[in-house]
């Protein structure tokens, strides 16, 4: 592992402590081991090592969701897979949920959240698309809108997705995400 990839992991794990507000330079260079002055060879300041730390898990999450996606033969697996592992995501990163919630970024920072969450709301949208429309190629699915199944599949996932924020309760989404699948992928198929 490179020095900035340590880096972004000392500085992963002191925001998760200490929240955006209360970490400093400090503590990450003492997370990692380095001086202070070190970390400016590869960071502006706090803010920059932030937004580098949060677009990087937003770029792991996207090749993660990928890979596992790829693994499935079938649009229905590929959908329960997106759905599975979008959770498992939310799960992970919470971190991100309380430190945007309970901290009051400065604005420039709640744009920049914003940007890259439409950025991945569209890869989202994009990638179900992909697989739907491969189920509609295939004989699989006959679907009036698209868009509206794509909705259903993001809202369904967001909607559990809250309940993690919300809640943190240790629930067992596979259950669940196979009742609404059924319920979604059964009013879709062709009979």
């Amino acid at each position: 592992m490179d020095r900035k990839e340590e880096i972004l992991r000392a500085a992963f794990e002191v925001f998760k402590k200490y929240g955006f507000a209360k970490a400093t330079m400090e503590d990450v260079a003492y997370q990692c081991g380095i001086k202070k002055t070190a970390l400016y060879y590869y960071f502006k300041n706090k803010e920059d090592l932030f937004k580098t730390v949060f677009r990087n898990d937003i770029y792991s999450l996207k090749i993660s969701l990928t890979k596992e996606i790829e693994k499935q033969t079938n649009p229905p697996d590929k959908i329960k897979t997106y759905m599975l592992k979008r959770l498992q995501s939310f799960r992970e990163k919470k971190i991100y949920f309380d430190i945007f919630k309970k901290e009051n970024l400065p604005i420039k920072h709640c744009e920049f959240i914003k940007d890259l969450r439409k950025e991945f709301l569209n890869f989202e949208y994009n990638t179900i698309s992909e697989f739907i429309q491969e189920g509609i190629n295939s004989g699989i699915y006959d679907v009036k809108s698209i868009e509206s199944l794509i909705y259903m599949i993001m809202g369904a996932t967001y909607g559990f997705g809250y309940t993690i924020f919300a809640f943190d309760r240790g629930i067992n989404f596979r259950e669940k995400i196979d009742n609404i699948l059924d319920i979604i992928l059964k009013g879709i198929e062709q009979r």
